[in-house]
């Protein structure tokens, strides 16, 4: 196998170099689309079912004709497919599902709109034992306005967010609602622990309610935490003795500080998590 990477672009195996995107398709001029990550585990797949049901009701809110392809029983052999011809089958790796339509300019989309998709893999990147966080000026779409429960492709305010976050010297930005309340931060849920009590935003504070978050709050009750979902602000997450985030692709990584305020990156509370859901996710891919 040589260097060149492939992709599955409307079902076909094509290398990066040769896919073509026209110009004038809506997802690259509004960002019609939306898209879904998850993580290969050496060519396993954990809660493959539970991402694949939110990239559809994503392409559903848009309307979007969800492909076929992704309905398919042949779904994973595809993606191993994919892996081994990328020589990530035995490393684990990103997988990165995106959909946008087609059409012409303007903000009122055609009916008839044709559907496109893209199929990716990446290597895992190295990640960071603990991160630094940073309070930013851009706040959270309220879910009002544009639903938080999908990954819909126009994020240009997670993208000033995180330039934000950058210039300040922190690896990404932790975000609040619009009156003010901790969400979460560009790419990942929140949660801390005060007082043997574990905390996190609650989903009417305009989160994505992550498949992983669901996870570690289910792991967090059966192991006896006593966990409250609310709306909470800076002044309550810095008075944490420990802070963490979690996603489908980095699971939990300790929040090491949060502007000038230092936290302990090895906590016993959330060392204990981070084992159980070494315990759970070694379950789940065994099956």
């Amino acid at each position: 196998m040589g260097t060149e990477k492939k992709l599955i672009f409307d079902g076909d195996f094509v290398s990066t170099e040769e896919t073509v995107v026209p110009a004038v398709s809506r997802g690259l001029m509004y960002g019609d689309g939306c898209f879904e990550t998850l993580r290969s585990y050496a060519g396993c797949f954990l809660h493959l079912r539970e991402h694949l049901q939110r990239f559809k009701l994503a392409s559903d809110f848009l309307g979007l004709d969800f492909p076929l392809f992704f309905d398919d029983a042949k779904l994973k052999s595809s993606l191993e497919k994919l892996l081994v011809k990328n020589g990530l089958a035995t490393v684990d790796a990103i997988i990165r599902f995106q959909l946008w339509r087609d059409g012409t300019r303007g903000y009122r989309a055609e009916q008839q709109g044709a559907t496109h998709f893209s199929i990716m893999a990446s290597k895992l990147p190295s990640i960071k034992d603990s991160i630094k966080l940073a309070f930013v000026d851009t706040k959270r779409i309220p879910d009002a306005s544009l639903p938080s429960a999908f990954k819909l492709s126009n994020n240009i305010n997670y993208i000033v967010a995180a330039r934000e976050a950058a210039e300040k010297g922190a690896d990404d930005a932790l975000m609040q609602t619009v009156d003010g309340y901790l969400s979460e931060t560009t790419i990942a849920n929140l949660f801390w622990s005060a007082d043997d009590v574990i905390y996190t935003p609650s989903e009417d504070c305009d989160l994505l309610p992550g498949i992983t978050r669901n996870v570690l709050i289910n792991i967090c009750q059966q192991t006896g935490f006593t966990v409250k979902q609310g709306r909470y602000t800076s002044k309550e997450i810095l008075k944490a003795e420990a802070v963490w985030i979690c996603n489908s692709v980095r699971e939990i990584v300790h929040v090491s500080q949060i502007e000038d305020k230092e936290f302990e990156v090895n906590h016993w509370a959330v060392n204990r998590l981070k084992e159980k859901f070494e315990g759970y996710k070694k379950q789940k891919l065994a099956k």
